[in-house]
Order: C-alpha cells, then structure tokens, then sequence
C-alpha cells in the first residue's frame, strides 16, 4: 500500500519529477536518475496526474482474477457484539460456492476499546480467536485491511501483526485505505481513522467500498458494508443487519449482491454492464 504524505516534497521536486518522467516513459529509468523510492515517485506521479493506466503495472496491488469472491467488514472479535457463528457462516457458503477469496475492510478485532467481553480483555485471547478460525479455512485467502480497532491493537504488541502473517492463507493490504484489481477494475477499500493524517495517492477506482458504518448504505458511487457483529448501528431510523457481500463477474457484467444473514436472502445493489 503507498503511504506518503505529499507536504513531505516541495513543489520542485514534483515539477522535477513528473518532467522527467514525461522525458523517459518509463519508471524504472526514473529510479536510476533520481534518488527516490519507487513508492515515492509513484506518489509523486499520480498525485500529479499522470495516469493511472500508465503506472498500475509499477503498482504493488492486489490481482484476484476469480469469477466472485466475498466482502466483509466489521467482526470485532472479542467485543461483546461479536458473533463468530457470522464469520463461520460467511465462509462455509465461500467453501460451498467455491470461492477462494475473501477481503475483511476493517475491525476484525475488538481490542480494548470498551465493549470487551471479559474472557478477552487480553488482546493475545483475541488474536487466538483469529488465528483458529483461519486456520479451520485454510483454502481460502483473506485480504485484511486494518480499522481503528485493529491498529488500537497492534499498538499494543507489533508481533500480531507478524502471528497473522505467518499464515500463509492470511496477506495484509495495510490500514485505512488500500486498493485491489479484480478482473482489471480497480476497487479502493477504506476504512475511515480520522486521527491517522495519511494521504494515499489516487487511483481511479471504479467501485468504493467502505467499512465502519456496520449498515449497508449506498451513496453516489460509495458502498459501505454491513457489520458482521450483532453491533447494529441506527442511521436516520434504520437499523443496520448483519451480512455481506457478494461479487460476481460474468463477460456481460459485474453484479454485486448483500447476503442478509437473518434471512439467508441475497438483493442486488450494482449492476455494471
């Protein structure tokens, strides 16, 4: 994931830069002439709008090429809220429609930010929770990008970070924001920390998905996900339900469908032809 903060580069140095990229069309000539990291010319460049399409091959992103895979958000293991008979179900229908990948927007953990049941006050109980269960799915690939949660916890202790990483069907696509190409659409995953002053390059994305909300709620081009907690959170008088999503992609269209847990039905919310 590209993390850098643009006030960290003067104005000259952009110019520079981008000029030189605009002489040599190619990033790896960029890198022998300047002393720059890879990461950070890409910031530099796609913050100064060279396109997208140009640079994705110099990206480090994600590539999921399936033809669905799975979306969550929202566990919180170890709250009160938590429900691990939702993740087991999320899963067991990824196992019976042989899907192999499953991408997590945020707040897998409680930490110790209140609602704490008691038994996992201790943050290694919670990071216990996860490592069983991702275990018991072995075949199945989870993305996580970390929420406010998350990050409350591994402040606590960096190694968690390095417990989940030695699974092999685990990989860590960072915190707050990150990006994935599924089937050559670009989808950026955000899960808002406001207190973390962290600028992340644009990519034009075609589908924004969101944590933190714990409801489905669509907005312009915006998806937020539902939780997968009994945390339900009331928008403007709506109660939020657990569930999550579904993509699937044809050669005709790109659909995405909400599994609604309480009553096992999907709804299509976007369809792409």
């Amino acid at each position: 994931m590209i993390k850098y903060n643009m006030s960290m580069f003067t104005q000259e140095e952009k110019k520079q830069v981008i000029s030189l990229y605009n002489r040599l069309k190619d990033l790896r000539e960029v890198i022998k002439e300047t002393s720059y990291t890879k990461e950070e010319l890409l910031s530099i460049l796609l913050v100064g709008g060279i396109s997208n399409q140009e640079l994705i091959k110099y990206i480090d992103i994600p590539f999921i090429n399936e033809e669905q895979i799975i979306l969550i958000s929202d566990t919180h293991l170890g709250s009160k809220y938590s429900n691990l008979e939702y993740l087991h179900q999320v899963y067991e229908y990824a196992v019976s429609h042989n899907i192999k990948t499953i991408i997590h927007l945020g707040d897998l953990f409680q930490s110790t930010i209140k609602n704490v049941e008691p038994q996992f006050i201790e943050p290694d109980k919670q990071l216990s929770i996860a490592l069983s269960f991702f275990n018991t799915y072995p075949d199945i690939t989870t993305y996580l990008l970390f929420g406010n949660h998350d990050l409350h916890l591994l402040k606590k202790d960096e190694a968690f970070n390095q417990e989940l990483l030695k699974l092999s069907n685990i990989k860590i696509l960072g915190f707050k924001k990150s990006y994935i190409t599924w089937k050559n659409t670009i989808i950026s995953l955000h899960h808002p920390i406001s207190k973390y002053n962290l600028s992340i390059p644009y990519l034009k994305e075609n589908i924004l998905l969101f944590g933190h909300r714990h409801q489905l709620y669509i907005k312009d081009n915006k998806i937020f996900l539902p939780t997968l907690s009994d945390d339900l959170k009331i928008y403007n008088g709506d109660k939020g339900k657990p569930g999550f999503l579904i993509f699937s992609f044809t050669s005709k269209e790109i659909k995405i469908e909400n599994f609604e847990l309480f009553t096992k039905q999907k709804k299509l919310i976007y369809l792409n032809n």
